[in-house]
């Protein structure tokens, strides 16, 4: 029974990763793709970068500029657990 189970499941992720290959640029066999620069790789595709662009601005953080640790955070005890006998 589980057998057949994992043939269905390989068979459908087969299946699927074949479909999504074919939309992706980069392949699995395709040679390394190097994004950042260095390395010239041959026959390596090329692929067009673009610079990101917002539609708004990154939210401002607020912070008082105290290094104080929250309230929630603060681990001391009043009353340490008491220790077991040994």
């Amino acid at each position: 029974m589980v057998d057949a189970i994992n043939r269905t499941d390989a068979r459908h992720w087969r299946e699927h990763n074949a479909k999504v290959e074919e939309r992706c640029l980069i392949k699995r066999h395709d040679p390394p793709i190097n994004i950042v620069g260095g390395f010239k790789f041959s026959k390596a595709p090329v692929i067009g970068l673009a610079p990101m662009h917002r539609s708004s601005p990154p939210p401002a953080l607020s912070h008082d500029g105290s290094l104080d640790i929250p309230d929630f955070l603060c681990r001391t005890r009043v009353n340490p657990p008491p220790r077991l006998a040994a």
